[in-house]
């Protein structure tokens, strides 16, 4: 494995918990391909736990309420709560359209954050992982409500604004960007995925737009919101 780009530090470790968000009124239940991608994750990791976040689970911090209720969009949505699961609780935020090939455990050791990229331009927010409260996740959530509302999806709260906050506020010690087949050893346009070396791969996301709620959804999370 590569060193990692901003040093290692031993006195933190991110919370072994893998974290997942399913919210779909037509279908409750996690559909059988994401749960055959989920259980490659519990295979690997047997001593993980794994949470899977829905309506009826989901608990937001006053704080994550009010930028929820300024959110226009799904995707808006959808990038808040993994990031404000991840502050929370800390651990692994994983895409359920993700599937793993191998145990992530050997490159955690010291790392108390991390990210990869799937272009090698942009940090992807598919996988994410962190010690809970972590500095550069509060970095993160501070700078939110100004990018609401004036740019694209992927420039206001998706990739280029994660890669952007930090690239300007910096990360904390331990935080470590992985190579990209590590994760993302294809991307949404690949051809012929079933040729593609994943010999150095822990995991592979397929793309299954799994994030896209239909904003029906998202409206009964602003309501339940409000009801508060």
């Amino acid at each position: 494995m590569p060193p990692p780009l901003f040093g290692r530090k031993d006195d933190e470790v991110i919370n072994r918990v893998f974290h997942q968000i399913w919210i779909n009124k037509a279908q409750p239940e996690l559909p059988e391909q994401f749960k055959r991608y989920r259980d490659t994750w519990l295979a690997h990791h047997p001593d993980w736990e794994y949470r899977l976040w829905n309506l009826e689970n989901l608990d937001f911090r006053p704080e994550c309420e009010s930028l929820l209720s300024q959110c226009q969009q799904p995707a808006q949505m959808a990038d808040l709560l993994r990031i404000e699961i991840l502050f929370r609780h800390g651990g692994v935020y994983v895409d359920t359209d993700f599937e793993c090939l191998r145990s992530i455990d050997d490159l955690l050791h010291g790392v108390s954050g991390f990210a990869c990229s799937e272009d090698g331009r942009y940090l992807a927010s598919g996988i994410l992982g962190a010690t809970q409260s972590a500095p550069w996740l509060r970095r993160i959530i501070d700078r939110f409500p100004e990018q609401l509302g004036i740019h694209p999806v992927n420039i206001e709260t998706g990739p280029v604004f994660l890669t952007s906050t930090l690239l300007r506020y910096g990360t904390d010690a331990g935080f470590i960007l992985f190579p990209t087949n590590y994760f993302y050893p294809f991307n949404y346009h690949t051809k012929n995925r079933s040729e593609v070396d994943l010999s150095k791969s822990y995991a592979v996301h397929h793309y299954a737009d799994s994030w896209k709620t239909p904003p029906s959804l998202w409206r009964r999370i602003l309501r339940r919101i409000r009801r508060r």
